[in-house]
């Protein structure tokens, strides 16, 4: 939408204020009108204008005195005051100036003349506006802890505030080179995830995004993981529309939503094993009906204090490690020598069939870069929404393990369960998303699902894909995970 300036014409003689109005189109100006220095001061003050048109002479109270009244309100100290009068007497001009007024226009001055100074003086004043408007951003701007980023349409930077330069690693001087490119500057350290939300990413303003945007470093052994969520604002810059692009640094609430779903799978997966075996037995041990020797009553306590030790030691090692300084980060990693034994607990304790694994050459010398209670939470939780979206709670699950180079190893989770629309495709990374009847979002008892899951791989600079079988109804999890260099039999 085009700016259009307001002028306030305060002037007792309707014809004149008829006639200015006249001179400035209403598809270019916001013409308002006061009939005497009372109501000019109200309209003022209610308008704001951007350049007001000042009678000398007027009933109740004269432009000199107004004049003076309008200076002393600071929201209207600056707005131009243009004193006008029918005489040319020098004294009169002088008087106006004093009064504090920026100009003085006889009235009987062409029209021309007056149009072009009105209009110089308007165009002036909004850019002085402009100027002191920009240099507030700018302020504010600098301060925040988010950076920002100006980009023209060509994806090239034109302007970053210090926070922006820090995270993408740009020097401090305020010049910038010429043809800085953002998505190649940010990908030299950072990870677009998901892939899908960066389709198109520039459009966001008119088509937004499903899914939330982000930047990612990958962890090492030597740094933590460092997100940036990515957001796309609009700005107009003359006839030019460039992106004011937002980085929001989520890393913590990133890893508390990790911490809080490692928690809760674990709970739901081994507390859950140990204490339905417990409590089956413990009913056992309460029955009347049952006549027990006292060797089979003991052997039967036994067990219930030893999987009570054992669920002991299990919460100790679970709080430990929430209480971890590096939560995402283990020194020695997942070793895939444990991937038939973790696979087969998980489906015992869901109640499901075991599922098949079918392992790459050599596998077990694999080791990752992601923790045993990690890897625990990620199988659960896929598991769990394996039985949960089959229509008969029975899913069929095969495990591939691939490893399509050195550094990374491939780990796909293929159910017979049901097959996603398009839509839901696209949005199964997104927390708390709905789809239609099928829910993969938070159930009770558990964290957020695929997208935590997601979170876990793109931290440690994986990645994460989930499509439909192409043989029969079921989806396919395929998540590409770092493996520790040094580590692995040779391809």
């Amino acid at each position: 939408m085009t700016y259009r300036p307001i002028i306030l014409i305060a002037d007792d003689d309707p014809a004149w204020r008829d006639l200015v109005k006249l001179w400035f189109p209403e598809e270019e100006y916001i013409l308002e009108s006061a009939g005497d220095g009372v109501e000019c001061v109200r309209q003022a003050l209610q308008l704001n204008p951007d350049i007001i048109l000042l009678d000398v002479m007027m009933p109740n109270m004269d432009g000199f005195e107004v004049c003076r009244i309008l200076r002393r309100e600071p929201e209207l100290a600056e707005i131009p005051i243009i004193m006008l009068s029918a005489s040319a007497d020098p004294n009169t001009h002088q008087q106006c100036i004093e009064a504090g007024a920026d100009d003085f226009i006889p009235k009987l001055i062409g029209r021309h003349e007056f149009q072009a100074r009105i209009r110089s003086i308007t165009r002036l004043n909004r850019y002085r506006i402009l100027l002191a408007e920009r240099e507030r951003f700018k302020w504010v701007i600098d301060q925040s802890e988010d950076g920002f980023l100006i980009l023209n349409e060509k994806n090239e930077l034109i302007d970053a505030n210090p926070r922006a330069r820090l995270f993408l690693g740009l020097p401090r001087d305020p010049s910038l080179p010429p043809g800085l490119h953002f998505l190649e500057l940010a990908g030299k350290e950072y990870r677009f995830e998901p892939e899908i939300a960066w389709a198109g990413w520039m459009d966001e303003i008119h088509k937004p995004s499903p899914s939330k945007r982000y930047l990612i470093r990958p962890q090492t052994e030597n740094s933590e993981a460092f997100w940036l969520e990515v957001s796309v604002l609009e700005q107009a810059s003359g006839d030019k529309v460039n992106r004011l692009i937002r980085l929001h640094d989520v890393t913590e609430e990133k890893k508390g939503l990790c911490r809080i779903h490692s928690f809760e799978s674990a709970i739901s997966y081994k507390f859950r094993t140990r204490l339905t075996g417990m409590v089956s037995i413990i009913n056992t041990l309460a029955r009347k009906d049952i006549e027990l020797e006292q060797s089979e009553f003991s052997e039967l306590f036994q067990v219930v204090v030893s999987n009570a030790r054992i669920l002991q030691d299990e919460l100790i090692e679970i709080l430990k490690y929430l209480e971890s300084p590096n939560l995402l980060y283990s020194d020695t990693g997942f070793h895939f020598d444990q991937l038939k034994a973790l696979v087969m607990q998980i489906s015992d304790g869901l109640g499901i069939a075991p599922p098949r694994i079918d392992e790459v050459k050599d596998h077990a010398r694999v080791q990752t870069v992601i923790s045993d209670l990690a890897m625990e939470s990620i199988l659960w939780e896929l598991f769990q929404n394996s039985k949960k979206f089959h229509p008969a709670k029975l899913p069929e699950i095969i495990v591939t393990l691939d490893r399509p180079d050195p550094g990374n190893i491939i780990i796909r989770i293929t159910d017979n369960g049901i097959s996603l629309s398009p839509g839901q495709l696209s949005r199964v990374w997104s927390p708390y998303y709905q789809g239609g009847s099928f829910l993969y979002e938070k159930s009770e008892g558990l964290g957020l699902g695929l997208p935590t899951i997601a979170s876990y791989v793109w931290h440690w600079g994986g990645r994460c894909r989930l499509y439909n079988r192409e043989d029969q109804p079921g989806v396919v999890v395929e998540l590409v995970l770092p493996v520790k260099m040094g580590n692995g039999p040779p391809l």
